[in-house]
């Protein structure tokens, strides 16, 4: 018994590093019993004994480590299923170096190198990885996995396929576990490759969709402006025409829906632009639309990023509440502008549980596109040192927006 607390206790430091490496790429669930058994999946992945021609300890322990993150971590299924073996493949392929060429008798564990791997791995994974909020596209994703077969099946061959009563060559054996091993290496700098191209794809759909909507903001103003301009001409044409003839045009006039969206909410013209054709929309579907705007004078903000700030955060609200029983739409939008800072809050109802900073599920059929506003409202408010905040209270969903003006 004291034997198996020492082991335990000697397995605890390289457990702990592992399952730390794990969380510079993936969010963990907060569940405790996922947590525990992620824990120990990462003890035993990083103490397993790998001898050669030994097929038992090496399945049973990627197979737990396996469903241990598929079960522990959040992420695609194709992110987890790509991952898993890459971290998997790096460290089994140190422990069968360690205990087949290093120290290859059981009496002789070599417990403190596996934590210095251990802490090296950690700190590999911590200084190059992308971050635990990486996505990439399923291509991108079928990519990693295939060139992690490549290791994967190089152990495989070295401990798998390799019979105790054949002659053995070590050093071939060792330079293919060598080459599993580091490996890694290329395998980390694929995924930070993959993830800042992604990253730069999805800044410049953002930008272009800001571009796109604030060019569509901007001929919605200048129809305004236009309409307003115009509105002495169809007076004059009102008190010219016959009286039977002025209810149909009234009523042609009436039709054009640019003016309805001519209302002030605040002092800056494109919000008001933004916020008139937006209620405009939700009165189509039967939504409430509440607005408190403290905004007396126009924003300090880039005009795009004005637009993409508040139409995605409202096209977002929008989306969900249409969901909705008609009793229950409803939009509350509150800005303020003062003291150095602008503070956006849209609430609207919400019937599911939103975790993190998880928008709730949406109803679009392109499902990897989803979630480019959101990302695109993040990084303005990186751009001018602010932040985003997205959680659920009683039973309604908060879209919070702050930065520095």
């Amino acid at each position: 018994m004291n034997w198996w607390i020492i082991l335990f206790i000697k397995l605890i430091p390289g457990a702990i590093l592992i399952y730390q490496a794990l969380g510079c790429f993936f969010v963990r669930r907060n569940e405790i019993v996922t947590k525990i058994f992620l824990l120990v999946s990462c003890s035993l992945l990083s103490g397993m004994v790998i001898q050669i021609s030994d097929w038992i300890n090496i399945l049973w322990t990627l197979g737990i480590f396996m469903a241990a993150v598929l079960m522990g971590c959040q992420g695609s299924l194709l992110k987890r299923i790509a991952v898993g073996p890459m971290f998997a493949s790096t460290v089994l392929a140190f422990n069968a170096l360690m205990d087949n060429f290093v120290w290859p008798f059981w009496d002789r564990q070599p417990f403190i190198e596996r934590v210095v791997f251990a802490a090296a791995f950690y700190l590999l994974c911590r200084h190059f990885s992308p971050g635990k909020d990486l996505e990439l596209t399923s291509a991108m994703w079928r990519l990693l996995l295939l060139l992690t077969a490549t290791p994967m099946g190089i152990i495989f061959s070295v401990v798998l396929f390799t019979y105790s009563e054949q002659p053995r060559d070590t050093f071939q054996h060792m330079f293919l576990l060598l080459l599993a091993l580091f490996s890694f290496a290329g395998l980390l700098w694929t995924v930070t490759v993959l993830s800042r191209q992604r990253m730069l794809e999805e800044a410049q759909t953002a930008a272009d969709m800001n571009s796109r909507y604030y060019a569509m903001m901007e001929k919605q103003n200048l129809e305004i402006r236009r309409l307003k301009h115009d509105l002495t001409n169809h007076m004059q044409v009102l008190s010219a025409l016959p009286a039977e003839q002025k209810d149909a045009y009234i009523r042609e006039l009436l039709d054009n829906s640019v003016l309805y969206q001519t209302l002030k909410y605040c002092n800056d013209d494109i919000v008001n632009v933004i916020l008139s054709t937006k209620a405009s929309a939700m009165g189509m579907y039967g939504i409430d639309f509440h607005v408190k705007a403290e905004i007396q004078k126009p924003l300090p903000l880039e005009k795009t990023d004005i637009c993409a700030v508040f139409g995605n955060a409202l096209d977002n609200a929008v989306e969900y509440v249409c969901r909705l029983e008609q009793d229950m739409r409803y939009i509350n939008l509150e800005a303020r502008l003062g003291r150095g800072m602008f503070v956006l809050k849209v609430v609207n109802p919400c019937m599911d549980v939103v975790s993190g900073d998880e928008l709730p599920p949406t109803t679009k059929q392109d499902k990897e596109a989803h979630g480019l506003g959101l990302k695109s409202i993040r990084q303005i408010a990186e751009k001018y040192d602010g932040r985003l905040e997205l959680r659920t209270e009683g039973g309604e969903f908060i879209f919070f927006f702050y930065c520095k003006v």
